[in-house]
């Protein structure tokens, strides 16, 4: 029996006598398509089956981390949209997601281990997340879209690149609307201080434990990458310790730790934003103090706190550190 799908471009080529300029031919490849019982009006969109016949990735541009998947006998419906380019979108097609480990490296819990720990899975090469089925549109300059606003439950653990942080059952969304594109994981935790020991080790949030949701950004694209952990605490104000440095910040701070990657060199950096409302007393406004830690060691005692040293000729016999209030 003969099959009831035609090859894509096959079909392309009879219905567009001049065809207009089309995606990247590899795109086309081992596309079948049901050929309609009478040829399509193509001054208007028009629509059919279509059947994948192997395994096709679709390379993200300005970037090889992040790549689209759709595997062999996977299927939907091509809707072929008329214009100044033509628009192929690929309706209800399941998607998956490929995550190089330059970014995200598969995990697995080790059997029985509580509370839980993770080794590497040798048995997964790369990461690859389930979209499920989706649309995605193909212009014939080779840009495409994805129509995605759902989220999605991560299926198995993946640890974040350059980081101990093993992230499970977390959330993911994706937004690929900008020139920089965006995979977001959001969880919960009762214990953001583990969380933050995990990112970095130059870091921490010297309370008690405190729940908090954190969310963390891949954004990719343009050549370049960036990792982001987004965080806030509301009903108290927290300290954190950095290399030579304690920070007090006040109730309701938002917290961003950014991990970029530059000509093969990875640098940390740590921002807090503090809202102002407006028209508030000049006398009552947020305060963020910061004041030094670091000092050369003092006596033998390990516990002495280090602090900034003043210069030698000081009068006051007392050691004051560098204190600050914005």
């Amino acid at each position: 029996m003969s099959s009831p799908f035609v090859e894509l471009k096959d079909y392309l080529d009879e219905l567009y006598p001049d065809p207009p300029p089309l995606p990247v031919t590899t795109l086309l490849d081992a596309i079948g398509v049901q050929e309609l019982p009478a040829p399509p009006d193509v001054s208007n969109q028009w629509e059919t089956a279509l059947q994948f016949q192997e395994t096709k990735s679709f390379d993200f541009p300005g970037t090889d981390q992040v790549a689209l998947l759709i595997r062999e006998g996977e299927g939907g419906t091509l809707e072929v949209i008329p214009g100044e380019t033509l628009t192929f979108s690929l309706v209800d097609v399941p998607l998956q997601l490929q995550i190089s480990d330059d970014l995200l490296q598969p995990m697995r819990r080790i059997a029985g281990s509580n509370p839980p720990r993770y080794e590497p899975d040798r048995s997964r090469e790369t990461v690859i997340l389930s979209l499920g089925k989706i649309t995605l549109g193909i212009d014939s300059t080779g840009n495409f879209s994805l129509d995605f606003a759902a989220a999605v439950t991560l299926d198995a653990p993946v640890k974040v690149a350059g980081t101990d942080a093993v992230i499970e059952g977390a959330q993911f969304f994706l937004d690929f609307s900008g020139e920089n594109k965006c995979i977001l994981f959001q969880w919960s935790t009762d214990n953001l201080n583990r969380w933050l020991g995990q990112f970095s080790s130059l870091l921490a949030d010297d309370g008690s434990p405190i729940a908090a949701t954190l969310a963390l950004r891949i954004l990719f694209g343009s050549g370049s990458s960036e990792v982001r952990l987004d965080w806030s605490v509301t009903n108290a104000s927290r300290i954190l310790s950095l290399p030579g440095l304690k920070v007090k910040t006040p109730d309701g701070a938002r917290f961003s730790l950014l991990m970029t990657e530059e000509a093969g060199e990875r640098y940390l950096g740590l921002v807090l934003t503090v809202d102002v409302p407006e028209g508030a007393d000049p006398a009552k406004l947020p305060k963020v103090e910061a004041r030094s830690t670091f000092a050369w060691t003092r006596g033998d005692s390990a516990n002495k706190e280090r602090e900034l040293q003043n210069d030698n000729g000081r009068k006051s016999k007392k050691a004051d550190d560098f204190e600050e209030a914005l």
